[in-house]
């Protein structure tokens, strides 16, 4: 019997669990991350996550394996929309590169995204870890 596709994709933080539609992006559950949150807190305001954006990022990664909240985009109750935690998810990335895993859970950059941090880096020419992760990013394109 073949397994049966995933309905939904987690995204886990700080304030708990978000549990979203698989295919919109929509926020069917929030999992609270303890009792000491009080309503409003947290992730309450979150109506939505960018799936299309996560899948454009990581081409052939899977969504349904469960990813940090900060590695999406997401809409809130009054329609404002703030992208993915762009530092978070490259130091992610040079992580795994610079230690050679295979990491489930962080999978490989697409060429769009390689590309954003690419011009992203150059701006931070200042900075030394920005050159040396700009050289890391470079020699593997």
């Amino acid at each position: 019997m073949a397994k049966a596709k995933a309905k939904t994709f987690v995204a886990n933080g700080n304030w708990g669990e978000l549990v979203c539609d698989i295919a919109t992006g929509n926020v069917v559950e929030y999992r609270r991350g303890g009792d000491w949150e009080k309503q409003g807190d947290g992730y309450d305001n979150i109506t939505r996550l960018d799936a299309d954006e996560w899948r454009a990022t990581y081409p052939g990664g899977d969504i349904a394996a469960g990813h940090d909240i900060l590695d999406f985009g997401s809409w809130d109750k009054a329609g404002l929309y703030v992208g993915p935690e762009s530092d978070w998810r490259f130091s992610m990335w040079q992580d795994r590169e610079s230690y050679g895993g295979e990491w489930r859970i962080v999978p490989r950059l697409g060429d769009k995204a390689k590309a954003d941090y690419a011009a992203w880096l150059k701006e931070q020419q200042g900075n030394g870890h920005a050159s040396e992760a700009l050289d890391m990013l470079e020699s593997r394109r």
